[in-house]
């Protein structure tokens, strides 16, 4: 007899990481799950370049981690272009309910609410997801890859089933007896009414179905049909208010990405609605910290000490307390005229607004821009792709929480329906996500919910340029350094910004970079959390010295600290052959592979 596997793995991991960072010259893809890399590896080996395979390893994360990311949720997308050396982008983000209102949503949950119920219909946006994904294949894929070939690999693992490995099983546990109370189509996601434990082998046959119309019929299939009459009937009977024509009415939105000099790097970000913007803002408040000389530079720092923590907090801080308040559907801002994010980058703005830091205590009674008060304080994937050409795709999705919303569409009056080995009836196959909790429910926030209206986001994928030549101000002409992301809600930008401050402050390789020590500012509690490590109890004194409240987190916990993939290139003069180093998250399961 076999051996059994060893259900479930030790809760308990460490997150302590060996890895070495992963080389290669003619591509390299980096994201949380092994198998996913590999399928984006193989588009890149029949010729493909970095975004036809970021189409395929997002569409095999949706199938190997669905309670991350799936067809029912939102994307965003960077892409440089060796070629032109530009950087373009898409807002893959779905819109809320053309007939949804403010007035609507407190009669329903109550006028003293301050959230959507996160299980509820009326969190359900059009999801951007499908449609970003194809749009990226068209719009900066080589015109090799075709569709059906970018989903097969993803149609076959759903399909045939794959092992779940350790931590993504534990993750998936978390959610079984959510997914079984919201959902009766909760077996599309369990095994005998429990997650899938390490090591066994999952299927769904229905998800299968869903991508195989999408092949088939392109975007289309999705957004019309009898998948976008499953959604707005899942929705419906939760209570929310999508209809086919706002499924049939998405579009994704072309974007140019907005960008900011830091240590002599261009970083760029999407524009809002995401929340790329408090990267850049933090970014230039370190540097404006420097050069006053309020901190050393982070070279003669100690990493993962206060004296590193504390700027990179307050900076974050001065950016969220903007950010939290002015990111918004651009399309929706109301009059009067207000900051955009080309005002709250300008230089005179931002020297003033540093004056504010202390770097012997922390600052008290912030305010945005037009002197107001902040909003009150995920699940994503992230992956990136670098070719042999040097392009590269930095891409993230997401469905928000564990699942998103759990609800999880049923096809009606299916013909022959395909069922699940772990189903009796024919779903969709994916769960969609609750991205409309991302709005606020007071009725003065410039993010208020409102009908087709784009929430703040929190996803964002992210690009460093290394400037060549030329004018400063248009930086078109910059070589690809970085091609990087850290995903996880309200992390992803304080994501960013620690890893950039390793990689270019302290001179990290990338997974060196991935594996320090973080930190995570809980913006709803006003608190900050810090990883364990052997300086704990010092640190933590340091930063309450300082006046922070801490707490430390371990184990499994590390988990909330972000979860980042990170692919370099640097130029070899003794051959003249461009190098691809890759970087992933040992808080993950997953790998960079290079070819």
């Amino acid at each position: 007899m076999a051996p059994r596997l060893p259900y479930p793995y030790a809760t308990g991991i460490p997150f302590q990481s060996n890895r070495s960072p992963v080389v290669g010259t003619r591509g390299m893809v980096a994201c949380t799950q092994p198998l996913a890399s590999q399928i984006g590896l193989d588009i890149l080996k029949r010729g493909g370049n970095a975004a036809d395979a970021a189409v395929a390893v997002a569409a095999a994360l949706c199938v190997l981690e669905p309670y991350s990311t799936g067809l029912g949720g939102d994307c965003f997308c960077l892409f440089y272009n060796a070629s032109t050396r530009k950087v373009d982008g898409i807002n893959g983000s779905g819109r809320s309910a053309a007939g949804i209102s403010l007035d609507h949503v407190k009669k329903v949950i109550g006028p003293n609410a301050t959230e959507l119920p996160q299980t509820s219909g009326l969190a359900v946006n059009v999801p951007g997801a499908v449609a970003g994904m194809l749009d990226t294949l068209e719009a900066f894929g080589s015109g090799l890859i075709d569709r059906k070939t970018a989903l097969e690999p993803a149609i076959q693992l759903a399909r045939e089933g794959f092992p779940v490995s350790p931590i993504t099983a534990q993750t998936w546990s978390r959610s079984a007896e959510k997914l079984k109370r919201i959902s009766p189509n909760s077996h599309d996601f369990l095994i005998n009414g429990h997650g899938p434990r390490s090591g066994q082998i999952m299927t769904n046959v229905n998800m299968a179905r869903s991508l195989e119309i999408i092949s088939n019929e392109g975007k289309a299939g999705f957004y019309q049909g009898e998948i976008a009459q499953a959604i707005v009937d899942a929705v419906t009977a939760h209570g929310g208010l999508l209809t086919t024509e706002d499924l049939a009415n998405h579009t994704s939105i072309p974007v140019k990405p907005i960008r900011a000099q830091y240590q002599g790097v261009e970083v760029f970000e999407c524009p809002p609605n995401g929340q790329g913007l408090t990267v850049l803002m933090a970014l230039k408040y370190l540097e404006e910290f420097e050069r006053t000389g309020k901190i050393r530079p982070f070279s003669a720092m100690v990493p993962g000490s206060a004296e590193h923590y504390h700027p990179l907090i307050e900076a974050l801080r001065l950016s969220f307390v903007d950010t939290r308040w002015y990111v918004c559907d651009p399309a929706s801002r109301l009059p009067p005229a207000l900051p955009a994010e080309e005002t709250l980058l300008d230089q005179a703005y931002l020297t003033r607004r540093a004056r504010l830091f202390d770097p012997h205590r922390r600052m008290t009674d912030l305010r945005h821009a037009s002197d107001g008060r902040p909003l009150p304080g995920c699940d994503t994937v992230y992956f990136a792709v670098v070719d042999g050409r040097g392009n590269a795709c930095s891409f993230v999705m997401s469905i928000y929480s564990n699942f998103g919303t759990c609800i999880i569409p049923e096809i009606r009056g299916s013909c022959s329906p395909l069922t699940n080995s772990n189903s009796s009836s024919a779903t969709v196959g994916f769960a969609l996500h609750n991205r409309g909790c991302g709005f606020s429910l007071d009725p003065t926030s410039l993010n208020a919910l409102g009908p087709a209206k784009r929430p703040y986001h929190t996803i964002i994928p992210g690009l460093p340029v290394v400037s060549v030549a030329g004018d400063p101000a248009t930086m078109d002409d910059g070589e690809l350094l970085y091609c990087f992301g850290v995903m996880g809600k309200f992390m992803q930008p304080q994501g960013h910004v620690q890893t950039l401050v390793h990689m270019l402050g302290f001179g990290h390789d990338p997974q060196t970079a991935l594996d320090g020590p973080r930190f995570r500012l809980n913006l709803d509690e006003d608190t900050v959390s810090i990883e364990e490590t052997p300086a704990t109890a010092t640190v933590v004194a340091d930063l309450e010295r300082l006046g922070h409240k801490v707490e430390v987190v371990r184990g499994i916990g590390r988990h909330d600290m972000g979860r980042g993939q990170i692919i370099s290139r640097t130029h070899d003069e003794e051959s003249q052959r461009f190098v691809l180093t890759g970087a992933s998250e040992p808080r993950a399961d997953g790998q960079a592979v290079g070819w």
